[in-house]
């Protein structure tokens, strides 16, 4: 059984193929929260800190168990995590709770 339906004007049409978000404002929230990640307002270290923290960084394996400190913003951030994956590209720590950039920790060291 058909039904008489107005035609649709081509824009009206158009319209049911245009790409759409299902969750408004995820994208631009997602990005804040990337760019937050890996940008901070840490305070400046003394040369032999920044070696230090280097240092830790080329020893670590995926698996070890550290203690970290690190900066969101101008949040002072101190937790014991696991360490999933390092990518050097990136400059990041993937732990097992979330990541941290490299330019953003302030003191890190391996816990036995």
């Amino acid at each position: 059984m058909a039904v008489d339906r107005p035609k649709m004007t081509r824009e009206e049409r158009a319209k049911q193929f245009l790409p759409f978000s299902a969750v408004r404002g995820l994208e631009e929230a997602l990005e804040k929260k990337r760019a937050a990640l890996f940008h901070s307002e840490k305070p400046m270290l003394a040369p032999d800190m920044e070696s230090e923290i280097d240092k830790v960084l080329r020893t670590l394996k995926k698996g070890d168990r550290i203690k970290v400190v690190y900066y969101i913003g101008d949040e002072e951030i101190i937790e014991t995590n696991v360490v999933k994956a390092i990518s050097s590209e990136k400059r990041a720590l993937a732990l097992d709770k979330g990541s941290v950039g490299f330019d953003s920790i302030i003191s890190i060291s391996v816990e036995e």
